[in-house]
């Protein structure tokens, strides 16, 4: 195969699967779960996808500081993507593809998903981005928060889910803003940038990227519920 060629979704989880020892289930639900067909010419943002979750059934841990990935101006372009882009970008797996776009739809060829696979493989080949400033916010645990919620009433507390989700199950008190909301407009939740805001979401990634973006927009009192 041309190294100048594009892959197909299931070239790509072939490689992924010779390359990477014990990913053959992993990769199988990844393929399963993608948006694109196995036979489609795979982009960038499935690729992002199936690499993370092969990365997560190989028992390697998800980056923590994601703020880098926040630079990337089609980061939200994609909202079932965002966790996988930002996870591969932030590794230092997957890099921009040009002038602060991760190009989600663009194509990908054989040499590259050759460098992204030899990067899953020896960490020490991955260029991490580097972070343009602090975090901006704090990480708190959900008893420390809980108690703190319960002795002022005035913290905003944030589901920053989709409306979907947030109607099927909530914290009692929450007020929803989903994250691509958030990112059109991040003064949307309150306008007082002294507001204490906790934000929460399923698993944490989305709460941290929206601490990132009201950190941004100078909210000075931003806490991340683990």
């Amino acid at each position: 195969m041309g190294s100048d060629r594009y892959l197909t979704v299931e070239q790509f989880a072939g490689l992924l699967e010779r390359i990477v020892c014990g990913a053959r289930d992993g990769t199988v639900t990844a393929v399963r779960d993608a948006s694109q067909q196995p036979e489609e010419l795979i982009k960038r943002r499935t690729a992002a996808g199936i690499i993370h979750q092969v990365l997560l059934c190989a028992g390697e841990a998800d980056e923590e500081q994601i703020g880098a990935a926040l630079r990337l101006r089609d980061l939200y372009v994609c909202r079932t993507c965002v966790n996988h882009i930002a996870q591969v970008y932030a590794k230092g797996i997957m890099a921009e593809w040009g002038d602060g776009f991760f190009g989600v739809d663009e194509l990908i060829t054989y040499k590259e998903a050759e460098e992204m696979l030899h990067r899953i493989m020896d960490r020490q080949l991955r260029r991490k981005p580097e972070l343009s400033a602090s975090a901006g916010w704090t990480p708190i645990m959900w008893q420390e928060a809980e108690l703190m919620l319960k002795a002022d009433r005035r913290i905003l507390l944030v589901d920053v889910r989709s409306e979907e989700e947030y109607s099927q199950g909530h914290r009692k008190g929450s007020i929803n803003v989903p994250l691509q909301t958030l990112f059109r407009n991040p003064y949307c939740a309150c306008a007082d940038r002294e507001t204490t805001v906790f934000l929460y979401c399923q698993r944490g990634y989305k709460s941290r990227i929206a601490a990132g973006l009201l950190a941004e927009a100078g909210y000075q009192n931003v806490y991340v519920i683990l």
